[in-house]
């Protein structure tokens, strides 16, 4: 019995579209914002083209951020990059 190859999502599409068009490694938050997606979405998105081995996990960076009482504090944010296979792929309507 062969698996069966699914299609990637729009968003899939249009996020891997996205990174093979970039050099450097970005978190997921700037990925969403950069295509239109929203930020808790996108690591659903991210992590679908993480199991084809179309997009990487790259290291972790930290940001400083203002919490949501006004303070700053430290966050450490994945960063995601395309492999080799991923600038391989077409991306088809």
């Amino acid at each position: 019995m062969t698996a069966k190859k699914r299609k990637l999502s729009e968003k899939a599409k249009i996020a891997l579209e996205f990174l093979q068009s970039q050099e450097e490694y970005l978190t997921g938050d700037i990925i969403a914002d950069a295509i239109g997606v929203n930020r808790v979405a996108i690591h659903g998105v991210l992590q679908s083209l993480v199991q084809r081995h179309f997009v990487k996990k790259g290291d972790k960076v930290k940001v400083m951020t203002i919490n949501n009482k006004g303070l700053k504090q430290e966050k450490e944010y994945v960063t995601y990059f395309v492999t080799d296979l991923g600038f391989e792929q077409e991306i088809e309507d």
